[in-house]
């Protein structure tokens, strides 16, 4: 009997120990699968737009900043957009390798014997290894750029797989080397490198709307645009020319500005100066002929009067500057005067 006793309680305990780690992995189990549950939750930031993905299947509604409520994975699967930051994608296709330009050697044969050749090194520019492109004027240029955007229809963007970037890559460049291929290598790299980048950034973003793409080109930077390396001293010296025609060019136009006002004032000045003068002589000439009128008209009336009084007038300004005279009679019954100027003393 003690024997049994001692089974039966045993095996209460143990059916109590069964019990209870039944209820503790209930418990457990309830809150495992409330952790999955809730494993389904996500908190998109504020520049952020969320899609939920079904089973694999995008779902329709868009999920904005805040908890988004989604099944639990591999359900659900919840991918989130950075729709209002500005992303920057680096161009470095068409870079110029860094140090010198690159050599090859070349054998000149100098003569008809071969030993007489002579080994050259000169740069080169290889055109596979190394990125390039042409303007329109067949010249080899280089260069960094990078590319900013913002996801503008996340649904669309999203479409576009893993090789989004890759695609953005061929717009630029492809609207780089329509754009170059119209330009000529002076005009990009100097008064007209902003007028390249606006003009890549333009066509860019009319191939992206046209493929529908969903992003806006917010800025295309420019930061190494260089001719070929074994060139670029002479594109250099080029460009120095024109820098300095520019500069000698705005001072001249500085000194015209700065002499405009006073060569103006001068030549306003002359003009009144000549208005006066000439009114001056005007009225004097004018004077002059109404008295010479006046006298032809007395002249007409009497004639010996008139003479009379001129020559008498003439005597009067004229005898005070001569030293002697004499008087001779002259045809006619006329008289002649022979005068004697007086000489001026030194």
């Amino acid at each position: 009997m003690t024997a049994r006793r001692s089974a039966s309680r045993n095996a209460q305990a143990i059916l109590h120990a069964l019990r209870s780690s039944l209820a503790l992995l209930r418990w457990a189990l309830l809150v495992l699968l409330l952790v999955y549950l809730g494993s389904g939750i996500t908190t998109v930031a504020p520049h952020e737009t969320a899609l939920v993905l079904r089973f694999g299947k995008m779902q329709p509604a868009l999920r904005h900043s805040g908890l988004v409520f989604a099944l639990p994975p591999p359900l659900d699967e919840v991918v989130k957009i950075p729709i209002a930051s500005v992303q920057e994608l680096a161009l470095e296709a068409w870079a110029a390798p860094a140090g010198p330009p690159p050599e090859r050697v070349t054998e000149y044969a100098a003569s008809q014997r071969t030993d007489d050749a002579q080994k050259v090194s000169v740069p080169y520019l290889h055109p596979v290894q190394h990125g390039y492109t042409l303007t329109g004027d067949a010249n080899i240029v280089q260069g960094r750029f990078a590319a900013r955007y913002q996801i503008a229809d996340p649904v669309a963007w999203f479409r576009l797989g893993d090789r989004r970037t890759e695609l953005i890559e061929s717009l630029f460049y492809s609207a780089l080397t329509l754009t170059l291929a119209g330009r000529t290598v002076d005009h990009v790299l100097t008064s007209g490198l902003e007028e390249t980048r606006t003009a890549v950034r333009t066509r860019a973003q009319a191939e992206a709307d046209q493929l529908g793409l969903g992003v806006h080109f917010t800025a295309f930077e420019v930061r190494e645009l260089v001719p070929a390396r074994h060139v670029l001293p002479a594109f250099e010296q080029v460009v120095n020319a024109q820098m300095e025609a520019r500069t000698a060019l705005e001072a001249a136009r500085s000194y015209q500005v700065s002499q405009l006002p006073g060569a103006d004032a001068e030549a306003y000045r002359i003009r009144q100066a000549a208005q006066a003068s000439a009114q001056s002589l005007l009225a004097a000439t004018r004077g002059e002929a109404t008295s010479f009128l006046a006298l032809l008209a007395e002249y007409q009336r009497n004639p010996m009067l008139v003479r009379t009084r001129l020559r008498a007038e003439t005597l009067q300004q004229v005898m005070p500057k001569i030293v002697s005279k004499s008087f001779l009679p002259g045809d006619h019954e006329g008289t002649r005067i022979l005068l004697q100027p007086r000489t001026a003393t030194p």
